[in-house]
């Protein structure tokens, strides 16, 4: 034990799955290396793999990343101490270990101690650690050698950053047992045995008739990525996302633009996952399949999750009968795709990403009709224009003196919070004003979902304009949200809307509302709120505040709660 002063620690929070994490207090002497050592011990890990730090909290990245002593690569994790790092609270980074079975760690900086720490400390431990090597009955067998060559590092890992953002696990819920149709874990097994993604590249596109009558159309992701999923773009206002996803060039795009990606993703998925990165919910559904049918989960990437992306909302699993038929004809027609590319090649299956058309497979009892379409043009990306019809406050506003420039903007909050009507999570929205000519300024936020409350945002910024005893000749904003969301309210006022790109205030403005602003829960904020809500009792929890209490009551049904907390809060609702 070495017992070296100095006089710096970290409590840093170390989170694997859902609702499992340790709490770790570590010397700013020790190296990335002993808290490797550390973060593994805690969870009751053989130190048996290679590992990566991922300091620039992205996986895969190589911008600011310290690897393992015996790695090829350099830097190396020994060679660096914590307090090297410009660790400061709040600061997170990812923890990659064992590159077979990726096993991956959340961390995120508690607190910064003046102060020295001798020995490592566990000072919170809350859920019982995942099994290492589960139901192996011998390490051999589990190799999987032919898994593992799939995902080598010999290409440029283009698309992470992409599906970094539209990973849950970062931020994950309590959810209820999924129950997936067998048919559909069927084909997401078929899937993973053609190994479509050894053969396409996510830009070589094929589409498929729905039994609604729509168009989907298939993008097969793994070629470049450690991220390996069949997803299904339905429609044209799928083919829009799908446009923006080939076209989203992640080694050039900033934060800001990914977010944005994000946002205007509307498509289902199948992802191919190991273990550690599905939810409980997800895993025993899938181990209920493999029993009853015999299938080994020895191996890389053999657990299927079924995802949803809409535009504006958290990543959701799929819950709709009609999803899961729509993935499921998905995934038929790219195993009837994998059997045609054993006989021909891309080129003469109008695969090759280099032809105009794109084949169109449409289901014919037990086989699929090849076609040949074009693709639809994508539709430009639209923004709700929210109107204001409160005649009373309008005519109140106009009674005010009309001068000066203001700069404002419509902006998306990057963390999810829950809207309690929909009972999803969704990205919340907020507005920042700012009066150039006396240096005031206003924020509104909104915690529902954006494209239905916008109305109620514009009545809230016109009512907060009031307020202010002016309103603006001329205002400057960036974006086409903003510039749509403000359009309607310039007309009726006779205000001047210009799009900037120079602005004396509202970048400014920005940074200090996001950092001023009371930020959402992080998961192991969230994990403790529920332990403790869960821990109460009838009583208990009455006596909450009444807004807390009508929250809670809520989000009943919603599979964000816990069943015991859930059902006292029935009792307490009726």
């Amino acid at each position: 034990m070495r017992i070296k002063k100095n006089n710096i620690s970290y409590v840093i929070s170390v989170s694997v799955g859902t609702g499992c994490y340790r709490h770790i207090r570590i010397s700013g002497d020790r190296t990335l290396d002993d808290f490797a050592a550390c973060i593994l011990e805690s969870f009751d890990f053989y130190f048996d793999h290679l590992y990566s730090f991922f300091m620039d909290n992205k996986w895969w990245s190589d911008v600011n990343c310290y690897n393992h002593p015996y790695s090829e690569e350099p830097p190396y994790a020994d060679r660096v101490k914590l307090a090297q790092l410009g660790l400061q609270k709040g600061t997170a980074f990812k923890f990659l270990f064992d590159f077979g079975d990726e096993w991956r760690f959340q961390c995120k900086v508690l607190r910064v101690l003046d102060e020295d720490t001798p020995e490592e400390l566990i000072v919170r431990s809350v859920g019982k650690s995942p099994e290492q090597y589960p139901d192996y009955e011998d390490f051999d067998d589990y190799l999987d050698f032919d898994d593992f060559e799939e995902f080598n590092d010999d290409e440029p890992d283009t698309n992470t950053e992409d599906f970094e953002l539209m990973s849950d696990d970062d931020f994950a819920l309590e959810i209820p047992p999924l129950s997936i149709p067998d048919d559909l874990m069927e084909a997401a097994y078929q899937f993973r045995s053609d190994k479509l993604w050894k053969k396409l590249n996510d830009n070589e596109i094929f589409a498929v008739s729905l039994s609604n009558g729509e168009t989907g159309y298939c993008s097969v992701m793994g070629a470049l990525a450690k991220f390996t999923a069949l997803t299904l773009y339905i429609g044209q206002e799928g083919w829009n996302s799908l446009v923006k996803s080939l076209q989203c060039n992640t080694n050039e795009i900033n934060d800001s633009k990914s977010f944005d990606f994000l946002l205007s993703q509307n498509c289902l998925q199948t992802k191919l996952s190991n273990k550690s990165e599905v939810p409980d919910a997800v895993i025993k559904s899938v181990r209920d399949y493999a029993d009853k049918h015999g299938i080994n989960l020895k191996g890389n990437k053999s657990y299927p999750a079924f995802c949803k992306f809409k535009s504006y909302m958290f990543p959701d699993f799929i819950t709709e009968q009609n999803d899961f038929t729509f993935m499921l004809e998905a995934l038929r027609a790219s195993h009837e795709v994998a059997q045609e590319l054993n006989k021909s090649n891309k080129v003469q299956l109008s695969l090759d990403s280099s032809i105009d058309t794109i084949p169109l497979l449409t289901p014919d009892g037990d086989k699929f009709h090849w076609s040949l379409i074009n693709p639809p043009e994508a539709v430009p990306e639209t923004f709700p224009k929210p109107e204001l019809n409160n005649d009373v406050l309008t005519g109140r506003i106009k009674q005010l003196p009309q001068q000066g420039t203001w700069e404002c903007k419509c902006c998306i909050f990057s963390q999810p919070v829950v809207d309690t009507n929909l009972k999803k999570m969704v990205y919340s929205s907020f507005i920042v004003a700012a009066d150039t000519d006396n240096g005031s300024d206003f924020s509104i936020d909104n915690s529902y979902y954006f494209p239905s409350s916008t109305e109620k945002m514009l009545s809230e910024f016109a009512s907060a304009v009031l307020e202010h005893g002016s309103y603006p000749c001329k205002i400057l904003t960036e974006g086409k949200r903003s510039m749509a969301f403000f359009e309607n309210f310039c007309e009726k006022f006779g205000i001047e809307l210009i799009e900037a790109e120079q602005f004396s205030a509202l970048h400014d403005l920005l940074d200090k509302y996001i950092h001023t602003a009371k930020e959402p829960l992080d998961i192991d904020q969230y994990m403790e709120m529920i332990e403790e809500l869960d821990s109460m009792s009838e009583n208990e929890l009455t006596e909450l505040p009444k807004m807390m209490l009508e929250l809670l009551c809520s989000m009943i049904g919603s599979g964000i709660l816990p069943p015991k907390l859930e059902k006292k809060l029935k009792k307490i609702n009726k």
